[in-house]
């Protein structure tokens, strides 16, 4: 599990420790304050990510291929 506002947009400010896929856009929303952001991964997976830059969320249009990254230490794995 990672929450949608520990992914961020671009590969800008990357970390050695950060966990990076292509993904490509399915659709937007704005939510509030921020862009929601739904993607594609290569392996059918869809996620769900607030934007970090409204401008560059709002130029961004369906099918657009992006790259997402969060740090390893965010994510969780979750167990029945």
């Amino acid at each position: 599990m990672i929450r949608p506002e520990d992914i961020r947009v671009g590969t800008r400010d990357a970390q050695p420790e950060d966990v990076i896929i292509p993904v490509t856009l399915r659709d937007k929303a704005f939510a509030g304050s921020v862009w929601r952001l739904y993607v594609v991964a290569p392996g059918g997976q869809e996620l769900a990510v607030h934007s970090g830059e409204a401008a560059e969320a709002e130029a961004t249009t369906a099918g657009s291929e992006l790259s997402i990254r969060w740090r390893r230490n965010t994510a969780r794995v979750l167990t029945d």
